[in-house]
């Protein structure tokens, strides 16, 4: 439940060739392709006659992109007022786009925005849209097909209402588990989560789950949003099964397939600058030099940048869907569909967004009114930046700090700013705390037999030994590591001098393999002992990790825990 993510640098992941998946270049390469299909977002579309209401009808059909899209329109539709109540919950959850192939061959780009969805024969809607539809129009048009029993097949309509009972339950499930309430269903979540649903199919049960979870409603100081979001989803979702009406028989067909990831979803992953903390601005202020660097040298800093990892849902939400990048470019996925990118068609891309303003750094540059304003923010973010600029000498130092968290403890997301803040501490400090963090998560999984969880957690840490200088960016996820922050470290660079390392045929084809070894080897001979050597506590750091371990409340979450169940065979 939630997203998943892959390591920023730990080996071995991403590489997952499982599963039948359809392969598309980026670009289509024939002239009757590049007709049909189109090669850009906005390109004139195949065909110029007037976008058929089929199509659209089509596309509603096929739901949005995150979890369960269609189970929860049909929740919708059997509430009092749906056409009111579809519209909102559409514009809040229906985000991103999508490639679809219609039943007569022809692909359409969908987009979802502020002012509703776009469609556009071809790859592409959100900038040049053949055709669009406010969120209003869309809930009619959902309606009608409802009503008249051609939105969606019998079979999922058969299956939806036990969909969103397990998904009420457990809303239920870690709304008791979270706020350490005794639950008469059990602790452990599989069995849990399969009594509470078995209660849900009954009128009765659903009233007695909502009327006790009520009770609670003013007896709970909910200690964070994700605990307090869990109450509200469950308290909504059970008062909509209470009021559900008898469904209407829905005899549709099969809804078309996803046939391609669309240059607009491509467009909004780039936007995002990355995984790594600041990726955004850094990659603006790269661009802003004058002259303009070459592609030749933006690819080169882009690879850097990004570094080597990815993360799932990545494509516009999409639940079954993931982007993993290494010295290679991109692979994305979503659904069966696979789509290579590689570091030229990324840096045109990219350079592409930010000349036409359309990279979110260069729009947030010119929101600010004033140079007062702008200087404030740099010193703002120098101060919240470790140095790692150069001096001819520099004393032996080491710096760490979390760049951000998922973790009540450690979180640094600042809800007021509504962005995340850096937090610094000492490297024995976070070796421990990261550590002994580590260990109570999985202790708890493991006692509780809860699922699999973890907490993302990035950070830097700059040293200079010697007068020379090591950097490193990496991800721990908190909950899943089983070794320290150390340890984390040192089988990343074991595992890249290894002969098994995935890295080293990229490296090879770039032409910077014995580089990238020579460097990796110094860190491994100089950067990890030196690391080792700062583990001990000091009885200042023991006093702020103390301090940390017994805090009652965080100031700040971002209060996402990222569940992923286990399921029996």
């Amino acid at each position: 439940m939630g997203r998943n993510s892959e390591q920023l640098q730990t080996a071995g992941r991403g590489d997952d060739q499982r599963g039948d998946y359809i392969q598309l270049s980026l670009f289509p390469e024939s002239p009757q392709e590049q007709a049909d299909y189109g090669t850009a977002a906005g390109d004139t579309p195949a065909a110029v006659f007037e976008f058929p209401d089929s199509y659209i009808d089509e596309c509603l059909r096929t739901g949005g992109n995150n979890q369960d899209s269609l189970e929860y329109i049909l929740f919708d539709l059997v509430q009092e007022n749906p056409s009111e109540l579809l519209t909102g919950d559409l514009k809040k959850m229906w985000v991103g786009g999508k490639g679809l192939a219609m039943s007569d061959g022809v692909k359409v780009s969908v987009w979802y925005s502020e002012d509703g969805i776009s469609f556009h024969r071809g790859n592409g809607a959100r900038k040049n849209p053949e055709k669009t539809i406010s969120w209003v129009e869309a809930a009619e048009r959902i309606e009608s097909l409802y009503q008249n029993g051609q939105f969606t097949t019998k079979e999922l309509q058969e299956k939806a209402f036990d969909t969103i009972r397990t998904r009420i339950a457990e809303y239920v499930f870690f709304f008791y588990r979270d706020s350490r309430l005794e639950s008469r269903w059990g602790s452990v979540y599989i069995e849990a989560v399969e009594k509470i649903t078995g209660e849900l199919r009954d009128p009765i049960g659903v009233n007695a789950i909502y009327e006790e979870l009520l009770s609670f409603e003013k007896r709970v100081d909910f200690e964070t949003g994700w605990q307090k979001r869990n109450f509200e989803t469950a308290k909504e979702h059970l008062k909509k099964l209470n009021q559900a009406s008898i469904p209407v028989s829905q005899n549709g067909t099969e809804p078309v397939h996803i046939a391609f990831i669309t240059a607009d979803e491509i467009d909004k992953l780039l936007q995002e600058g990355g995984i790594v903390q600041g990726g955004k601005s850094q990659i603006f202020s790269f661009y802003q030099q004058d002259p303009v660097p070459d592609a030749k040298t933006a690819i080169a800093f882009l690879k850097e940048e990004y570094g080597t990892g990815g993360h799932s849902a990545s494509i516009s939400g999409a639940f079954h869907s993931d982007e993993w990048h290494d010295a290679r470019g991109f692979l994305l996925k979503k659904g069966n569909i696979q789509k290579n990118l590689t570091w030229k068609e990324a840096e045109k891309r990219i350079r592409t967004l930010i000349e036409n303003k359309e990279y979110p750094y260069s729009q947030q540059q010119e929101n600010i009114e004033t140079e007062n304003k702008q200087t404030k923010n740099k010193e703002r973010e120098r101060e919240n930046v470790p140095n790692f600029g150069t001096q001819e000498s520099k004393p032996d130092e080491l710096l760490f700090q979390i760049d951000f968290s998922e973790h009540d403890v450690i979180s640094p997301y600042d809800r007021e700013k509504g962005d995340f803040t850096v937090r610094k501490m000492s490297f024995a400090v976070a070796n421990k705390l990261f550590t002994v963090l580590d260990k109570q998560e999985m202790e708890k999984q493991e006692n509780e037999e809860e699922g699999y969880s973890y907490y993302k957690t990035a950070f830097s840490i700059y040293a200079v030994i010697d007068s020379e200088e090591y950097s490193f960016k990496g991800r721990y996820d908190i909950g899943s590591e089983g070794k320290s922050l150390l340890e984390h470290i040192r089988e990343y660079y074991d595992y890249c001098l290894s002969s098994d390392c995935m890295y080293r045929q990229y490296w090879e084809q770039d032409g910077v393999l014995d580089e990238k070894i020579e460097q990796i080897t110094k860190y491994s001979e100089n950067f990890l002992p030196y690391l080792e050597e700062h583990t001990d506590l000091t009885p200042a750091e023991q006093k702020q990790l103390d301090g940390l371990m017994q805090k009652e409340e965080p100031q700040a979450l971002q209060d996402k825990k990222y569940e992923m169940l286990i399921l029996e065979e």
